[in-house]
């Protein structure tokens, strides 16, 4: 549970809050996790779906979220190899969006038992109409 704030000065004086939450999830696990949930899909319409085509839109929609990913971490530099990714963000509820912001933590592809963060991807989605 948290809470999204925003506040401008400029051109006009404006500002709004209100309560959400997030969900946190492993990339490799969604359709596994969703499985079997009525109320829940990766495949669906639902009450509340995970739909990747919400996320990374900047990038190669024929591509899975994971190589969409890749390209943006590409996109800034970062070609290390990634394994597991987890994933901060909001679902659809009831076929609408309305996810502020979503963020990718990208752990190394390595076989140490901490895991290494490599990189930390923030996408913002200011509107449902993605703007």
């Amino acid at each position: 549970m948290g809470s999204v704030r925003h506040r401008r000065k400029l051109p006009k004086a404006h500002e709004f809050g209100f309560k959400t939450y997030f969900l946190w999830l492993d990339l490799d696990e969604l359709d596994r996790v969703f499985r079997g949930r009525w109320l829940w899909s990766t495949k669906r319409f639902a009450f509340a779906r995970f739909k990747a085509s919400d996320h990374l839109v900047d990038f190669d929609q024929s591509l899975t979220l994971r190589q969409r990913l890749r390209q943006a971490l590409r996109s800034k530099g970062i070609t290390k190899p990634i394994g597991s990714v987890r994933l901060l963000t909001q679902l659809r509820y009831l076929g609408f969006a309305m996810n502020p912001v979503s963020f990718y933590y990208c752990y190394a592809d390595d076989e140490s038992a901490s895991q290494t963060l490599v990189a930390i991807i923030a996408e913002v989605n200011n509107t449902p109409w993605g703007e």
